[in-house]
């Protein structure tokens, strides 16, 4: 309660000035101390979501400042503000009011040879202008990222292509195969525990991140992989224990 001292000492003062206690509100016990009794201590209870919202950006700032002295990769939330998410509402509310802008006018905008159009909102990464109506971030640092670059979208779809065609044809030669999902959850998912990510990558064709989700019980995989899974949990129970 340290960082909001001066706000209790200020709604203390106030209590004081305000209110007339009663003997009744109060109580000493064998010991000496002296309790509050109620309704004293319901009103005090009262005050409790004012101190939770004046302290959670305390809390998440230390957070933040013990997680950049961890070994390792550190990304920082902020499950108590919700200021991440707050400021990705405001740029994609942003951008929907200038793309409504843009349809709702019917003058011809001519674009400069020359010159960058006014910025529209900053970049949430560096804080640079954003030009281009259809994008959150700035220009250079699209272009920085190693995930944009335009070879990376074309693997991506000729890997979803890949795996759609696979798994159209597996359906047309297994038609009517039945699925339940709750075998799978009964009977493959506890297996796959012990079952390394780098495996289920190589007998299903997931990514890690897929394949993490699938040993997690995030979401249940197509039907077609769970044959793979099962082969790949018996293999495991076969490995000596270290």
């Amino acid at each position: 309660m340290e960082p909001v001292r001066p706000e209790v000492d200020d709604f203390v003062l106030g209590l004081l000035q305000s209110r007339t206690f009663r003997t009744v509100e109060f109580v000493e016990t064998s010991d000496g101390h002296v309790r509050l009794r109620s309704p004293l201590t319901h009103e005090l209870a009262e005050s409790m979501p004012t101190w939770a919202r004046s302290l959670t950006p305390v809390a998440e700032h230390v957070a933040h400042a013990f997680g950049q002295v961890m070994a390792g990769k550190y990304q920082a939330a902020t499950p108590l503000t919700r200021r991440r998410t707050k400021d990705a509402q405001a740029v994609v509310k942003a951008r929907k009011e200038a793309t409504r802008q843009a349809l709702a006018s019917t003058t011809t905008q001519q674009r400069s040879a020359t010159a960058s159009a006014l910025p529209l909102w900053t970049c949430p990464d560096c804080g640079g202008p954003v030009t281009n109506h259809r994008h959150v971030r700035c220009d250079a640092c699209i272009a920085a990222d190693p995930a944009q670059t335009p070879e990376v979208p074309g693997r991506r779809g000729a890997a979803i292509a890949a795996r759609k065609r696979a798994l159209a044809e597996w359906e047309q030669a297994n038609p009517g195969r039945a699925c339940d999902p709750e075998w799978f959850q009964r009977d493959i998912l506890p297996g796959l525990a012990n079952v390394p990510l780098k495996a289920i990558m190589e007998a299903t064709g997931m990514s890690k991140a897929s394949a993490s989700d699938v040993r997690r019980g995030k979401w249940t995989p197509h039907v077609s992989t769970w044959a793979a899974l099962v082969r790949l949990i018996e293999e495991q129970a076969r490995v000596p224990s270290p």
